[in-house]
């Protein structure tokens, strides 16, 4: 192999690094974001059952006072 064709290569192999390491910091940002999105979902869901449960227990309050 000449010495040209190592630098070619050498050139390509640097251009494809550069690629790999772009794409895995874009991964790294959508694994972040997907993350943060989860946990906001979790809450709000955890909310929504907190509600619920409380209108739940209200309403068997609320029955049971009018057995009374």
């Amino acid at each position: 192999m000449s010495l040209r064709q190592i630098h070619v290569l050498d050139k390509i192999v640097k251009k494809q690094h550069k690629k790999v390491k772009r794409e895995f910091k874009i991964l790294e940002m959508k694994k972040t974001f997907n993350n943060k999105c989860l946990m906001v979902i979790e809450a709000i869901v955890d909310t929504y059952h907190d509600i619920v449960n409380r209108f739940t227990y209200e309403n068997k309050n609320l029955a049971y006072a009018k057995r009374k």
